[in-house]
């Protein structure tokens, strides 16, 4: 299914609009609203304003690794309007403001299949709500409240079909939940690697969020205890849900924290103190050489990672350019087996005049017979031979240290026609 239509119009429209900038500079800016929404959130519960920046900051390293000019950085922007919607409808009990709930999935599903992420919010922020009730909180929901929750749900997920696939569509996602060919080929679909700095980050902010909620000795939240456990799981099972995981729960990490406090004064007296108020004009210096610090640090980091060499550079150091244009002025067979990453990089350039095997969007195109003859063709398996006649595969574009190139070397009938540190290119 091709269920990111809608995300591709988008993406195509900023590209024809400012060449590979377009899509670099829309996403980034939908990266920005993201964190002013989760920042919203936190002060929206009360958060001090320091506590709030500093855990932000946080949940901002700890998603990064999955920062760029993607279409699922939508599911984080969307995931955290509902988080703003379902709180403030926790405050105000307006129950208008539900109605915003299905006219955003209507979007979201057609623009990525991330949306599955909102009906599990919402599912589990209605579940935790109804504990509340059973067990007694003070500030329940009413019942007239949570009918007007399970109404909004339902809305939401009958409007998940308004697309091209139809039922198909909410069907699409689960398929990931398991392990499966596609999830054991992608990396960010393994758990998360620990040896990482960004994981660390998240590592942290998870431990963090265990001992907070030890340490606040407040009444059980259900519905904060759902999403931790919910959110956890599908962080620690696919490294992709890191940065879902620090959009649904740094601001309640960061609510927890808080909550803290009056327990550790009681722990460590030594330690607490009276918080004296800096002089009025003395504030307001400190705060703008605050912010113009701030601001001189991103636009450093702005210039050294957003310029045009940059572009050039990532696209060489990840793509193989040379070989691409290698195949582009001389003429090879046009039936091509290439790396799984490379695959778009191909067709961008050499389509129609040469046609690959399989892309990157193994997921949505092909089934898993074809993404099993690619492992196996790359891996030089015991059939990789059977399977490049059976495709009829007369070129072949992939890593020079990948297992097939050296069978091909030695195989009667390929020649290397273009070798180079990244990539190796034969024909038959």
């Amino acid at each position: 299914t091709d269920h990111e239509w809608l995300a591709e119009i988008v993406l195509y429209s900023t590209y024809k609009l400012a060449g590979l900038w377009g899509p670099i500079v829309f996403f980034a800016a939908v990266i920005c609203a993201t964190f002013v929404l989760v920042y919203t959130q936190m002060r929206q519960r009360g958060v001090h304003p320091v506590l709030a920046i500093f855990t932000l900051a946080a949940a901002f390293m700890a998603s990064s690794a999955s920062w760029g000019p993607r279409i699922q950085m939508s599911t984080l922007f969307f995931l955290a309007a509902y988080a703003v919607l379902l709180l403030r409808f926790e405050k105000t009990h307006d129950r208008r403001i539900l109605a915003a709930l299905p006219a955003l999935m209507i979007i979201w599903t057609n623009f990525h299949g991330g949306f599955v992420l909102g009906l599990v919010f919402l599912a589990v922020t209605l579940a935790g709500q109804w504990l509340n009730r059973v067990a007694g909180h003070d500030d329940a929901w009413s019942s007239a409240d949570l009918k007007a929750l399970l109404i909004a749900l339902v809305a939401t997920l009958l409007v998940t079909m308004l697309n091209p696939n139809g039922f198909r569509q909410l069907v699409y996602p689960l398929t990931f939940i398991l392990p499966n060919p596609y999830t054991n080929l992608i990396e960010e679909s393994a758990s998360p690697n620990f040896h990482m700095v960004v994981m660390m980050i998240f590592e942290a902010m998870l431990l963090l969020t265990v001992t907070s909620l030890y340490l606040a000795r407040a009444r059980v939240n259900w519905v904060h205890l759902g999403l931790i456990i919910a959110f956890t799981h599908l962080a620690l099972s696919q490294s992709r849900n890191v940065a879902v995981w620090a959009v649904v729960i740094s601001p309640l990490l960061a609510w927890y924290l808080q909550q803290t406090v009056p327990t550790l004064k009681i722990e460590f007296p030594m330690f607490s103190y009276r918080r004296r108020p800096v002089a009025g004009r003395i504030g307001q210096v400190l705060n703008l050489v605050l912010l113009v610090l701030v601001a001189a640090v991103y636009l450093t980091e702005g210039a050294h990672f957003v310029n045009a060499t940059t572009l050039r550079s990532a696209e060489v150091d990840n793509y193989p350019k040379p070989a691409i244009a290698y195949m582009r002025t001389h003429h090879l067979p046009g039936r091509v087996l290439t790396s799984y990453s490379w695959g778009g990089y191909l067709l961008w350039n050499l389509f129609p005049k040469y046609r690959d095997y399989m892309d990157s969007r193994a997921d949505t195109l092909y089934t898993r017979q074809i993404l099993q003859g690619y492992l196996d063709m790359y891996t030089a398996a015991s059939d990789w031979q059977s399977l490049i006649n059976k495709y009829r595969v007369q070129t072949v574009l992939i890593e020079r240290n990948a297992p097939l190139v050296q069978v091909l070397a030695l195989t009667k009938g390929w020649h290397l026609r273009y070798q180079d540190s990244m990539a190796s290119l034969y024909s038959r």
